[in-house]
Formats: C-alpha cells, sequence, structure tokens
C-alpha cells in the first residue's frame, strides 16, 4: 500500500517532468531558421525584418515622417547585425531552468527562479531613455543615415518586436522630469548636453514572433507546475 506521502512524491515528480518537457520544447523555439517579419501599427513606418533566433539579419523600413511627403526607404548597412539581447538572455534563462529541473522537485524553486528571470526580460524590457537614444549604435544601422532629428529605438516587449522612431527639435519648454518610459507620447521635453529638445513625433510599429509566443507559453505553464512543487 503506498503511503500519502509517497503519492504526493509521485505527483510532485510527475509535475517537474512535466515541467521539464515543456522548458525543452520551450528552450527548442529559439533555435530557429530565418523568418521574415512584418512591421504592423503605424502605416507611417511600415517593412520587413529578418530574424535568425536572437538576431536581426536584415531590415528594411519606409517611413513617412509627414502626411504629405513620399516616404523615405530605409535598410540594413550590408555588414551589420543587429542582436537583441533581450531574446539571448530570455532563451539562456529558459534553457539553464530546464536544466535545473531535471534534478526533480528538490531543484524545483530554483528552477522557478531563473525561468521568471528569463521571462522578464521580455515581459519587463529595461526602458531607454531619449537621452540615451541620440547616440544610439542602433539609429547608425540604418542606410542611408537616419536624419539628425530622428531618434531610433528597438526592443522586445512580451511576444513582439516593437520600432520607436521620436522625431524631435529643438524648444525653450521646459523638461519634464527624467521618467523612463518604453514609450514617449508627443511633446515630451528632455533635456542632452545642456539643450531641451520636444518630441515632435512619436511613431511606433511591431511585428509578432509566433515561436516566442509559443515557447513564452510553454515557459507560463512550466512556471505553474514548478510553484505548486516549491511551495510544498
Amino acid at each position: 500500500m503506498i503511503e500519502k506521502s509517497d503519492e504526493g512524491d509521485k505527483q510532485f515528480s510527475e509535475e517537474v517532468v512535466r515541467a521539464f518537457s515543456l522548458l525543452k520544447a520551450s528552450k527548442a523555439q529559439f533555435i530557429c531558421h530565418p523568418e521574415k517579419l512584418e512591421l504592423q501599427g503605424d502605416q507611417k513606418l511600415t517593412g520587413t525584418l529578418t530574424l535568425q533566433s536572437a538576431m536581426v539579419t536584415d531590415m528594411r523600413m519606409a517611413v513617412k515622417a509627414k502626411t504629405n511627403s513620399p516616404p523615405i526607404h530605409y535598410t540594413f548597412r550590408v555588414d551589420r547585425q543587429w542582436r537583441l539581447q533581450q531574446l539571448q538572455d530570455c532563451g539562456n534563462s529558459i534553457g539553464l531552468a530546464s536544466l535545473i529541473a531535471q534534478d526533480g522537485k528538490i531543484s524545483a524553486k530554483e528552477s522557478l527562479t531563473e525561468l521568471r528571470k528569463g521571462l522578464s526580460r521580455i515581459d519587463c524590457p529595461v526602458p531607454s531613455t531619449l537621452a540615451g537614444m541620440m547616440n544610439s549604435d542602433f539609429g547608425k544601422m540604418f542606410n542611408p543615415l537616419l536624419p539628425k532629428d530622428c531618434l531610433a529605438n528597438m526592443f522586445v516587449h512580451s511576444k513582439d518586436i516593437v520600432i520607436s522612431l521620436y522625431f524631435i527639435q529643438t524648444t525653450s519648454k521646459n523638461a519634464h522630469p527624467p521618467i523612463k518610459r518604453l514609450f514617449y507620447p508627443k511633446g515630451t521635453v528632455f533635456d542632452f548636453n545642456g539643450h531641451r529638445l520636444e518630441v515632435t513625433q512619436a511613431i511606433h510599429s511591431r511585428t509578432p514572433i509566433q515561436w516566442l509566443q509559443a515557447a513564452r507559453t510553454s515557459s507560463l505553464q512550466a512556471a505553474e507546475l514548478l510553484n505548486i512543487v516549491s511551495r510544498r
């Protein structure tokens, strides 16, 4: 006759095994073939990008800065690629959580901590300041070069890659408190090297990554199982 404690141990062992399988499947999603993704969300910023795992190997975008002006076309320089560090960090943490989970229920809490660390990299991206975008390497990726009055940012948020463009001009208005945001609205005023600059237009476009959504869904299911085990 199996004691209740043994039945509980068996149940928790099964849950950890299921979590390990989900994490293994989630990690496998990060090893993928090049995929062309289409920018969505704002007709002022359209185009495509090619993503292979955590690397953007090509990007083409058409930017319509003014309503009545024709779009200007930009492409990645042929000698450049852009690594999305968030994706790499997320994949690494999911892989490590999978390895830790192999030790069974005694490592459930440690595996869960590592998994949450990885998911937070895409669900809670670190905001960039407008001042920091002034000299960002990402803005130097394009041919032709982006205009000097255009700031560019790229980051991963949940299952999407987000592209943000901010057009700026000098102003005499008071600067806003330096609160870091993922998205800055039109009218935001900030200081840079003693000058006050105002966002005159903010354009955001995004593209969903289907394999990342699948990886995130599997990881969240694994997190639920590991949480149950680690609380017992």
